[in-house]
């Protein structure tokens, strides 16, 4: 018996020593689980933390750079203004010398730097771009009025010099690089038809004045001229403002042809203005041209030939559609 009771009670020994020895191990594991929560826990605060100041830093560096962009883009925007008032003042220093050497000649050059200027749309100078574009303006409506002027002074022996003077000033701008508007240059090509007509009556009254007076002689020398030497010759006085009865026939032609001083032939058509004519002086001179043979005024006196054109030249300054139909042997 006292063995059994020994063996029981040395069991209940080993089984209270494992039960001690499970319940230790169990609370060293516990004891373990609350370390690594523990660990755990403070890793991961530790981990938020870094995370916290790394997202810190960076959000404190995107405001700086931000900053520092803003920065940036003000001391640009600062310098930019600041360089286009300094443009601004350069070109209108220029604008202004410009304007003050305004001519015909360089008017297209200022034309051009207008654009130019204006495509950079600086205001600071709209202002005085405008006066630049008046300025131009007024110089071409100047010249413009003058080819106006010249072209209706038809009263003017010189008017052929005073349409030439405008279209050279007119032609002067165009080399000069201005650009014309559409209707300034059908008013150009309306100066230059003009004066290509007023050119060859200019031309011709310079033949007739500069004929010699052995040649003037010739002509009053015939007794019997052809009847187109009579016909050119009174065609002329018809131009010049003779009536019919003053020139019915070759003995009064020569008498006029003749005449010396303000009645001198060669003067009166020195300053002849296609402005004194009338309508029925030129259909007369119309009907007498009309009809010549050239050919055989030539032969016989150059004189009478030069005065001929002449007097088709003047015929055709008022009248477009006169076309001399040379009678040709």
């Amino acid at each position: 018996m006292d063995k059994e009771k020994k063996r029981r009670a040395l069991d209940e020994e080993k089984r209270k020593a494992a039960e001690a020895k499970l319940a230790k191990k169990k609370q060293e594991d516990e004891e373990a689980a609350r370390k690594k929560e523990e660990e755990d826990r403070l890793v991961a605060e530790a981990r938020a933390e870094e995370e916290a100041r790394l997202a810190a830093r960076k959000e404190e560096a995107e405001r700086e750079a931000a900053a520092a962009r803003l920065a940036a883009e003000e001391e640009a925007a600062r310098l930019k203004d600041e360089l286009a008032k300094q443009n601004a003042e350069e070109i209108r220093k220029g604008i202004i010398a410009d304007i003050k050497n305004l001519s015909k000649t360089n008017i297209g050059s200022l034309q051009k730097k207008i654009a130019e200027i204006r495509l950079k749309e600086i205001p600071e100078v709209d202002d005085l771009l405008q006066s630049a574009s008046d300025a131009i303006s007024n110089i071409i409506k100047r010249l413009f009025s003058a080819l106006e002027s010249a072209s209706k002074d038809k009263l003017n022996p010189e008017q052929y010099q005073m349409v030439q003077q405008a279209m050279n000033d007119l032609n002067a701008a165009g080399v000069g690089g201005y650009t014309f508007s559409d209707e300034q240059k059908q008013l150009l090509e309306n100066g230059s038809t003009l004066l290509l007509r007023l050119a060859h009556s200019w031309k011709l009254r310079q033949l007739v004045l500069g004929l010699s007076n052995k040649v003037i002689a010739e002509i009053k020398s015939f007794n019997k001229p052809l009847p187109d030497i009579v016909n050119v010759m009174q065609a002329c006085f018809f131009l010049l403002g003779n009536q019919k009865k003053e020139i019915s026939d070759w003995k009064k032609i020569v008498a006029w042809i003749g005449k010396t001083g303000k009645q001198s032939l060669k003067r009166r058509i020195g300053e002849f203005a296609p402005g004194n004519l009338n309508g029925s002086s030129v259909n007369a001179a119309k009907g007498l041209l009309s009809n010549i043979d050239i050919n055989e005024i030539e032969e016989t006196n150059k004189g009478v030939s030069v005065f001929y054109g002449w007097g088709c030249s003047v015929i055709m300054q008022v009248d477009d559609t006169f076309t001399p139909s040379d009678r040709r042997q």
